[in-house]
Order: structure tokens, then sequence, then C-alpha cells
């Protein structure tokens, strides 16, 4: 019978084991997209996004902006994020199944269901990403120059106030550059920030068109099995003992 008994336990460990390295290696994948980071009520964000400015590109400086509202194009409206006294910086979100078309010498566009970055000399508009957890980040993006104007804008990655990358855009009949990747283990509570500046010292025409994503990769919760192993072991000790 004893020895029954220890088949059966070193076959629940075995079994436990195998289960807990299962358990250990499943993943949850979760994608944010950068055009969730504007809603369409007011300046309640979505977390993990938010929408701020600040005036250096190296910096973990953030202030959120607070006024919210519409902005005409020729063909219809896009919502509009910034602040008072930012001038034209801003982030601005077509929410329309169509390309809004302003109309001007230059051809400012925003894409269908797009999202564009604006600067100024005031400051730079900041979208801003906070890692709800601890775990494997992939970071996704690239530009382009929403307009037809001379001079160049720039949007860079900067995490915890280090620029990663950075991609600068000029006119280019609205195309976007190739997609720019970064891969870390990040904890939760770290900033990674999209800074969109005028990389030419000019705010002229810095329409600055951008898709992104946030890939976060976190392990599934093991602890029960974790439990479950140890106790297992301690049973089999004890009917060792007797």
């Amino acid at each position: 019978m004893k020895v029954f008994r220890n088949i059966v336990l070193v076959s629940l460990l075995a079994a436990g084991s195998g289960l807990l390295n299962r358990v250990a290696s499943a993943q949850i994948v979760t994608t944010y997209d950068i055009r969730s980071s504007v809603t369409n009520f007011a300046t309640s964000f979505n977390a993990p996004w938010s929408v701020g400015y600040r005036t250096a590109r190296a910096s973990t400086d953030f202030t959120a902006m607070s006024q919210y509202g519409a902005f005409a194009y020729g063909n219809g409206v896009a919502t509009r994020l910034t602040s008072s006294g930012l001038g034209t910086a801003g982030v601005y979100r077509n929410f329309n199944s169509f390309q809004l078309n302003a109309g001007d010498p230059f051809g400012s566009i925003l894409e269908a269901n797009g999202i564009m970055m604006h600067p100024d000399i005031f400051g730079m508009s900041v979208i801003r990403f906070t890692a709800p957890k601890g775990g494997l980040y992939d970071i996704s993006y690239r530009t382009a120059r929403f307009t037809l104007g001379a001079g160049t804008a720039r949007v860079s990655v900067v995490r915890n106030g280090t620029i990663l990358s950075s991609q600068t855009v000029s006119a280019n009949n609205y195309g976007f550059l190739p997609v720019t990747t970064h891969s870390f283990f990040a904890g939760a509570g770290e900033v990674f920030d999209f800074v969109s500046d005028m990389g030419d010292n000019s705010s002229f025409y810095d329409s600055t068109g951008i898709r992104a994503t946030v890939v976060m990769t976190t392990p599934e919760p093991a602890t029960a099995i974790a439990l479950a192993v140890p106790a297992l072991v301690a049973i089999r000790k004890r009917r060792k003992r007797s």
C-alpha cells in the first residue's frame, strides 16, 4: 500500500510540474493602438494613454492638454486636443471614415480614422503610454507629413526621458516612412512618449500623421500551481517519515 501511495504522489508531482511549466509559459498579449489615445468625450483619456505637451524631447516632463474641441477642415470636422497658449500645437483625431481635406494652399489632410500630431514654438505635442504592468513591450510606429508644404517635422519615441529613435518627415505625397520597432522589458509605471517637434525649427505646416501600436506581453498567473507543487512535496516527505 505504501508503494502504491508513493507512486500516486510521484505521478501527482510529475503532473503538477508539467502543468506548472505549461501555465508559466502561457502568455497574455494585449495590443494598444495610439488612435485610442483621443476619445470623442472631452479630455477623458483612455488609459494607459494620455495626451499632453512639453518643451524638450529628452525629458519626462508632461502637462496634460486641457482644451478639447472641434477643428474644421474643408469637408468635415476633426477632434482637437490642445492647451491655452500652445498655438497650433496639439493632437488631432479624425473619427470619420473618410479623409479630411483642409483646402489650404499646401494640401493639408488628416487620413480617415487617423491621428495627427502638430508641434509649435510654444510646445511639443506628446502622446504618452504608461505601462500598466511589468512585461515585454513591443513598440511599432511610422509617420508621414500630412501636407505638401516645405520643411520637416520629427516624431521621437522617448522611454523614461531617453530618446530611443526618431523619424523625420518631409513632403512625400503623404507617404508613410518604414516602420520603426523597439522591444524591451519594462516595469509597471514606466512611460513611453511619442513626441512631436518642429524638426527644422519652424512649425509651418508641420502636420504629422502617426500610426503606432504598443503590444504588451505578460505571463499568465501561475500562483495556484506554484503553491500546489511544494504542498505535494511536503505531503510526500511527511508520509516518508511516518
